[in-house]
């Protein structure tokens, strides 16, 4: 509806239109309309069909969350895996780490996060930090580590905050200083981390800085 009166009729037409003259992205837009029910009656077989017949990143992406979540089609983590391998759609990058990391390949998990980071994935921004932190699956590189979840906390991911608070309480690779620390953790509360959320709970509780 942007500039126009919106039509979701119209814009299947369309969308049909494109998919038989060979576009992949109108193969995505037709499964997902299908899916949702949008402009069509609601058909999820029609709606996977749409999705494992196009060579697009979101179509590769679809594909690989129905397989991980079991939606629609029966749950299968290593053919979602390679779904997520084969689309360049940033979160596609966080689920293929989170499944790699569920079978303990952290060195290609951290690869996957990298790829993400490289598009500012928050989620994959936070992880690199954390593997980097930690020293799993690559080099430990505190300071590597700073700076990833620094970004991440840019695009205002809550544990991302909690964890350069600790930073800043303990004194790890910036200089300690209580009320920067205790300034990260209400946002990060604010931002609904958990750690943050009992931490700050407990200072309150406990009258602590």
């Amino acid at each position: 509806g942007f500039g126009v009166k919106q039509a979701y009729e119209k814009a299947f037409q369309l969308f049909q239109y494109l998919y038989a003259h060979g576009d992949d992205r109108g193969s995505y837009y037709l499964g997902y309309m299908y899916e949702m029910g949008y402009g069509v009656e609601q058909d999820e077989q029609k709606a996977m069909m749409y999705y494992e017949n196009g060579h697009d990143d979101m179509c590769y992406y679809q594909m690989g969350m129905h397989l991980m979540l079991g939606q629609s089609v029966h749950q299968d983590e290593e053919k979602a895996l390679s779904y997520f391998e084969k689309s360049h759609y940033p979160d596609a990058y966080f689920y293929q780490g989170f499944l790699l990391e569920k079978q303990h390949e952290y060195a290609s998990a951290f690869q996957a996060y990298s790829k993400g980071s490289q598009v500012y994935q928050r989620e994959c921004l936070y992880k690199v930090g954390m593997y980097l932190n930690h020293g799993l699956g690559t080099d430990l590189n505190q300071k590597e580590a700073y700076r990833y979840l620094t970004y991440s906390y840019y695009c205002l991911h809550g544990d991302s905050a909690y964890q350069l608070s600790m930073m800043y309480f303990d004194g790890l690779m910036v200089k300690k200083d209580v009320n920067k620390a205790i300034e990260l953790l209400k946002q990060a509360a604010h931002l609904y981390s958990q750690e943050a959320c009992l931490l700050l709970g407990r200072f309150y509780g406990e009258g602590h800085y």
